[in-house]
């Protein structure tokens, strides 16, 4: 890939960020309420039996482990949202979850990262 193929970070929009993103990476993301879609991670809400929101992370179709899937902090779904992403992976997650961590997902950012790689890579060879 050339440097004149490519748009200078932040000159996209945010979809195409996100869609050259998750194409560079050849990972997807599907909607959580569908149950038929496959999925490596699941990131949705629940509420705890005291009434607290938390967040939980599940990887595939395993068990949900307490002390390594589950959020108090949406913050702190930034780790492993990214790992996913970025391994080529299928990322499951509801549309409205997808809008409350819209902090998470700078594409821009991410797009700048992998425009300066692939430049980085392209002044290598």
């Amino acid at each position: 890939m050339t440097k004149t193929k490519l748009k200078e970070p932040y000159e996209l929009s945010d979809d195409e960020a996100k869609d050259f993103c998750l194409k560079h990476w050849e990972s997807t993301i599907c909607p959580g309420a569908t149950m038929r879609e496959e999925y490596d991670l699941w990131v949705y809400q629940e509420t705890s039996a005291d009434g607290y929101t938390i967040w939980i992370a599940k990887w595939e179709d395993g068990p949900c482990y307490p002390s390594e899937s589950v959020y108090y902090y949406n913050d702190s779904l930034d780790e492993p949202i990214w790992d996913c992403l970025r391994h080529g992976s299928t990322l499951r997650i509801d549309d409205s979850d997808y809008e409350e961590l819209s902090h998470i997902f700078d594409w821009q950012e991410k797009y700048a990262t992998i425009y300066e790689e692939l430049i980085n890579n392209e002044e290598e060879e």
